[in-house]
């Protein structure tokens, strides 16, 4: 219907089309029937609900459209985020990207368009208690909830467990702690995700 809509404009062939998703599968009560936890959704095999920092909660499809620009059928398995919208559209049209605020995207055209690599070196989150970042295929969970719609659900995971590092290429649903194999990416993570935090409080 979207491009149906387009095509009545004439301006097809003008319009990138970009249709994403802005959270996981989630298990509210207000998105439930007769005011019961939701649980229509799947998030599989990603763990967590919406609200989690575990992949369930915020890893999204996207899909991008514009003939002639962005080639038809590829898949772009890259570390990309929603505020790369805004910087991109903004180098496509021409238009400034803001410079009275701290801009967290990047221009991803030439990653969709020529294969480049994600202009990330990492993606940080935060969500209640919880903390989140994400390097190459290292993925670190501080006081991680799941919000699977049960009681311990809505609590920060205790014990070894409030701190989980996962290597998503192994173990995209986040299954296995590697924290004391890997004691050195845990310290490495977590400075960079205290510092994130630091300089979002700043701005």
């Amino acid at each position: 219907r979207i491009v149906a809509a387009i095509d009545q404009t004439g301006q097809r062939k003008n319009t990138l089309i970009i249709l994403l998703g802005d959270n996981g599968a989630t298990t509210e009560k207000r998105a439930g029937l007769n005011n019961q936890y939701a649980t229509a959704g799947s998030n599989a095999p990603f763990r967590g609900h919406k609200f989690s920092t575990f992949d369930g909660g915020m890893h999204v499809p996207a899909l991008m459209n514009w003939p002639g620009h962005v080639p038809s059928g590829k898949v772009v398995s890259e570390m990309l985020m929603t505020a790369d919208i805004l910087p991109t559209v903004c180098g496509l049209t021409g238009a400034s990207v803001p410079q009275d605020r701290t801009i967290d995207g990047r221009n991803i055209w030439p990653v969709i368009t020529e294969g480049k690599h994600s202009p990330h070196d990492y993606i940080c989150w935060s969500e209640g208690p919880q903390l989140a970042i994400r390097r190459g295929d290292w993925k670190l969970v501080l006081n991680g909830v799941t919000h699977d719609g049960t009681p311990d659900g809505n609590k920060p995971l205790t014990g070894d467990d409030a701190v989980f590092l996962s290597n998503l290429k192994d173990d995209p649903g986040e299954q296995h702690n590697l924290r004391h194999q890997h004691s050195s990416v845990v310290d490495e993570l977590q400075t960079l995700v205290y510092q994130w935090r630091k300089q979002a409080e700043e701005n």
